[in-house]
C-alpha cells in the first residue's frame, strides 16, 4: 500500500509533489520526453507520494489463453469514497489488459485509418444490439463487450487513446481523425471498459463495492451520455445483470461502453467506498472528444489542480463560457460550469471576470462533464507523468 499527495508547483516552476517516491516500476514512466511538443516541456507531473491511501497489487500470472502482463506492468486498486445521494463523476482510468502489440506500417497524414504490422482480424468490434433490444442506438445495449481501443506507445503522440470502430485484417479504423503518425509508431490493442468490466456483473459486483438491487431506487445508479447528449441511467439488478433504470425488466446492459479516460455519473445508495481495478498505464492520457457531452476523468493516482492538469492547452478557450469548452463539476447536486479564458486561467462561467479557479482540484479517479463548443472533434490530454528520482 502507498499513499499519494496532491500536486504542487515548486520555486522553479516544475509541477511536483514531495516526499518518498511512489513504489511503482520505473518502466511505467519512461515516456516523459515524448508527447505533444506544446505540453511535454511546459507541464510535466512528477509523481512522488502521500495523502490518498492507495492499494497496489501485482495480479497473478495470466492463464495460457490470455496474454500475460509485461514485466513492469502495475495493477492498482483505486478507492473512491461516496456519500449517500451525492452524485459524483467516477472515471474509467485503469485499463484492461493488453491483447496485442504491433506497429503502424505506413505513415498517416490524415483520416482515421491506419495499417497494423500484425493481423487484428480476431478482434472485430461489436456493432449490433443484444437480442430483444428495440431501441435505435445499439450502444445502449451492445450484444457483447467487444469494444476495442488502441493506445499509441511511442512517438510524439504517446498516450493517445482511440476507440476502434472497425477492423479488417491489418486495417484499423478509429473514431475521430488521427494526427500525423509516423511509420514504426508502436501501439497496443485493449478491450475498452464496460459497466460490467468496471463495476462487476451479477456474479462479481461485491468486488467493486457497488450496491445492486431489485429496482433502481434501491441500488447505486450510473449515468452515461448517449449519442444525443442525454444522460441515461443504469443499475445492477440483483442476480440478473445491468439494466436501464427506467426499464428494470428489459434486456441486459452489461456491455454498455464506458471508454478509457471518460467516466460515469454515480448516484450512490448509501455511504460507501468503491474500488476501481486495472492496469496503471503510467503515461499521459489523451483522448478524442467527439460528442457534445462527455465525461473526462483524472488519470493520476493523485489529486491534480486545473492549473497543473495541462488541460488548458487542449480545451477550446474563450473570453466567455459561451465561446469556450465548458467543464462542469458536480457541486451541491448540480453541474457548475467553468471554462479556460484566453490566458489559460480557469473561471466560473457565471463570473468570467471573477477570481481564478485554476487551483480547483480533481481527486484521483474522479472527473467532470465536458460540454464541447462547436461540432469539431478534438483531442484532450492531461499533462504527462514521470517518476521522481
Amino acid at each position: 500500500m502507498f499513499s499519494v499527495t496532491k500536486l504542487s508547483q515548486n520555486s522553479s516552476g516544475k509541477k511536483t509533489i514531495s516526499s518518498k517516491d511512489v513504489f511503482v516500476n520505473s518502466q511505467l514512466f519512461q515516456n516523459n520526453n515524448k508527447g505533444d511538443n506544446k505540453n511535454m516541456n511546459s507541464t510535466s507531473i512528477r509523481l512522488t507520494t502521500v495523502s490518498l491511501t492507495l492499494a497496489m497489487a501485482i495480479l497473478a500470472m495470466a492463464s495460457a489463453t490470455t496474454q500475460a502482463a509485461d514485466i513492469g506492468t502495475t495493477y492498482l486498486q483505486l478507492p473512491i469514497s461516496l456519500e449517500s445521494g451525492k452524485q459524483k463523476v467516477v472515471g474509467a482510468v485503469l485499463a484492461r489488459p493488453v491483447l496485442k502489440k504491433a506497429e503502424v506500417v505506413s505513415a498517416v497524414s490524415s483520416g482515421n485509418v491506419f495499417t497494423s504490422s500484425e493481423s487484428l482480424a480476431a478482434y472485430v468490434p461489436v456493432t449490433t444490439a443484444i437480442a430483444g433490444f428495440t431501441g435505435s442506438d445499439y450502444q445502449l445495449a451492445p450484444a457483447s463487450d467487444d469494444h476495442y481501443i488502441v493506445e499509441f506507445t511511442s512517438g510524439p503522440h504517446t498516450g493517445l487513446l482511440k476507440r476502434v470502430t472497425a477492423i479488417s485484417g491489418t486495417s484499423v479504423t478509429v473514431s475521430g481523425n488521427l494526427p500525423v503518425i509516423d511509420a514504426g509508431t508502436r501501439f497496443v490493442l485493449r478491450k475498452d471498459h464496460t459497466l460490467a468490466s468496471l463495476f462487476g456483473d451479477q456474479t462479481s459486483a461485491t468486488a467493486s463495492g457497488i450496491l445492486a438491487g431489485s429496482a433502481a431506487g434501491s441500488a447505486d445508479q450510473f449515468g452515461i451520455f448517449n449519442a444525443s447528449g442525454k444522460l441515461v441511467r443504469f443499475f445492477l439488478r440483483s442476480g440478473a445483470g445491468w439494466r436501464d433504470s427506467a426499464d428494470r425488466n428489459g434486456v441486459n446492459r452489461n456491455h454498455v461502453r464506458v471508454s478509457m479516460g471518460t467516466g460515469v455519473l454515480m448516484l450512490p445508495a448509501g455511504n460507501k467506498t468503491i474500488y476501481l481495478n486495472g492496469e496503471y498505464r503510467g503515461t499521459r492520457s489523451k483522448i478524442s472528444i467527439t460528442e457534445a457531452n462527455s465525461f473526462l476523468a483524472n488519470p493520476y493516482p493523485v489529486a491534480v489542480t486545473l492549473a497543473n492538469s495541462g488541460l488548458a492547452g487542449y480545451l477550446l478557450k474563450g473570453s466567455a463560457a459561451g465561446s469556450a469548452d465548458q467543464i462542469r463539476f458536480m457541486e451541491s447536486g448540480k453541474f457548475i460550469p467553468y471554462f479556460a479564458n484566453n490566458s489559460s486561467d480557469f473561471k466560473l462561467a457565471s463570473n468570467r471576470t471573477g477570481p481564478s479557479q485554476s487551483a480547483k482540484e480533481i481527486a484521483p479517479g474522479e472527473g467532470f462533464a465536458v460540454l464541447k463548443a462547436g461540432s469539431t472533434a478534438r483531442d484532450v490530454a492531461w499533462a504527462p507523468q514521470y517518476l521522481a528520482q
